[in-house]
């Protein structure tokens, strides 16, 4: 069941791209885009951080002081710098093939962990909704977003089970792939609190371990001081002038949902972006669903620590992307990808409605992703 969803969602994105259509085509020119050349520099030289045009620095397409590919955080990279190291594949194939394998892996561990009891019909739409859920494209191509998924979902698996250093462990892990995990740390936090019961003395007894689960950042400062020498380099890199736009938290959304002239709308072109509008639409029909679902059964005692954490986690995924501009929506999304497990209570034809939708998204997003009007 798991390799089939991945195989469906693999040849589904890239269907209309020649280059990318053979689930088992590692094609440079056809996967890498944008950031996955940062994460192969980090891999192949390392962390770099210091003021735009110095040596070994570079420079930036906007006007500010700091660059460097501190910007991107190393827990992938490193996984690439493994298998390049262990293999014969050059780092740009490494990635790809991290990604590909860490998003059977998260297709698997989700089945394994959350659905086998599951009938078997169900759990494979179940489990090709989630390789399929909005973003998917990106967890093929060689980006981190996979790796964080996959680490996330075993995190949510090890917190149900009460192993909490585990946990921590791993969705620490997580928050060094890619930042929005740090979302998903502070919602399992939240969840192994809640789920504690009334008794104070249980509930302060997990205080420390829901503190450890948001340790990402501080673990992200050691690495860059160890690496850089500058304990705060990823956060002068994306919080200096002129490298993100102001705004309010949910601007992001709003510039995707009624502008057609920002600079994704230019890149991407009309009716990309207006694909990517309905995509981060799904996306929060889909994640509000799923908490009303999970809302409704844990008033009637009858949800599940698994069902209650991984609907946690999307939803604070969402708020994350609150909180980022409006190319990151179509790059992350697939991070909520988990509510999933929520909705095999649905109706079998809402499943098949909400399985066609996702199916026609990977299509169109897939094929511009592979088509170059997407990094």
């Amino acid at each position: 069941m798991s390799l089939l969803a991945w195989l469906v969602a693999r040849v589904l994105v890239g269907l209309t791209s020649t280059g990318a259509r053979v689930p088992w085509s590692f094609n440079v020119a056809t996967f890498v885009h944008w950031d996955a050349y940062s994460y192969a520099m980090i891999a192949a030289h390392g962390t770099t951080f210091g003021h735009c045009g110095a040596p070994g620095i570079g420079s930036a397409f906007t006007k500010v002081e700091w660059c460097g590919h501190a910007a991107w955080l190393p827990g992938y990279p490193e996984a690439i710098k493994v298998l390049v190291a262990t293999t014969e594949l050059h780092y740009y194939q490494a990635g790809i093939v991290v990604a590909a394998a860490a998003a059977f892996g998260a297709i698997l561990a989700l089945w394994a962990c959350f659905l086998r009891t599951v009938p078997v019909r169900q759990a494979t739409l179940l489990l090709c909704a989630f390789a399929l859920f909005p973003g998917c494209v990106y967890s093929y191509a060689p980006y981190p977003v996979s790796l964080a998924l996959l680490l996330t979902i075993l995190a949510a698996f090890t917190a149900t089970k009460l192993h909490f250093g585990l946990t921590a462990l791993l969705i620490v892990a997580a928050g060094l792939c890619y930042p929005t995990a740090w979302f998903s740390g502070a919602a399992l936090a939240l969840g192994i609190l809640v789920t504690a019961g009334r008794d104070s003395r249980a509930v302060l007894r997990r205080v420390p371990w829901a503190v450890s689960f948001c340790l990402a950042p501080l673990a992200l400062m050691l690495y860059d001081q160890l690496a850089v020498h500058r304990y705060d380099a990823y956060f002068v890199l994306q919080n200096q002038p002129g490298a993100r736009p102001p705004g309010w938290p949910g601007v992001g959304l709003f510039e995707l949902l009624t502008q057609r002239t920002n600079a994704l709308s230019l890149t991407a072109g009309t009716t990309t972006y207006r694909w990517l509008a309905i995509q981060a639409i799904v996306v929060l029909a889909v994640v509000g669903a799923s908490a009303v679902t999970v809302l409704r059964r844990r008033r009637r005692g009858a949800t599940d620590l698994g069902e209650l954490y991984l609907s946690m986690i999307s939803q604070a995924v969402v708020l994350g992307l609150l909180f980022e501009g409006a190319g990151s929506w179509h790059r992350v999304s697939m991070l909520a990808a988990p509510c999933i497990v929520s909705l095999r209570h649905w109706n079998l034809r809402w499943q098949l409605a909400l399985l066609t939708v996702f199916g026609v998204l990977a299509v169109v997003i897939g094929g511009a992703y592979f088509g170059g009007t997407l990094t």
